[in-house]
């Protein structure tokens, strides 16, 4: 999302400071919808002659250790047993609340940019060069800049989609379908200016 930002140009460390929660919530639910592709075991492969041979994959699960040893999950549980595995919802419930938290970060910040408070917290790469951008200097900028790059931060409306169709689903990423209401979401959020 920076090198999105970057590109249009914007420069606003508030602008960077909501892309960073946005990004953080996409990267955990993308965590979380490869759950059923990388988790699941690889089907068999059968050669020309019609033997099986190994597959070239053995399953993978991501989620955060220290969440799996608080609920007691063991990946071996998820390979053999899916979504019915032990803690496995609890420890789904736990990660996309995390998703969830930063979701609700960003659009407090936003609300507080549009009304010219301070976002909210502090940014944890604020102090960092790439992250300074000394030619900016008010608040005009930064509502000039949100206009310009709330494109950009569209990015939270599919995360928050499939974190409310998880919910839906009780915390099973295996049950989890795509949304046709997605393209409109995406345009109310568009034409609302809210994420």
């Amino acid at each position: 999302m920076y090198s999105t930002l970057a590109t249009l140009p914007i420069r606003s460390m508030h602008i960077d400071h909501l892309a960073s929660h946005i990004g953080k919530a996409c990267g955990i639910v993308a965590v979380l919808r490869g759950v059923p592709v990388l988790a699941a075991p690889s089907p068999p492969v059968k050669s020309p002659s019609g033997a099986e041979a190994a597959s070239g994959r053995s399953p993978v699960l991501l989620l955060p250790l220290d969440v799996m040893a608080e609920v007691g999950l063991r990946e071996e549980d998820v390979y053999r047993e899916g979504p019915r595995a032990e803690g496995f919802q609890d420890a789904v419930f736990k990660v996309a609340t995390r998703a969830h938290d930063h979701l609700i970060t960003a659009r407090e910040m936003l609300k507080n940019i549009r009304t010219g408070q301070n976002p909210g917290h502090e940014y944890e790469h604020g102090g960092e060069a790439e992250h300074q951008h000394p030619e900016m200097t008010g608040d005009d900028d930064t509502a000039r800049d949100l206009r310009r790059g709330f494109g950009v931060l569209l990015e939270a409306v599919p995360a928050q989609d499939y974190l409310s169709r998880l919910e839906a689903k009780n915390f099973d990423p295996f049950a989890v379908r795509s949304s046709w209401k997605l393209p409109w979401s995406i345009w109310r959020a568009l034409k609302t200016q809210q994420i």
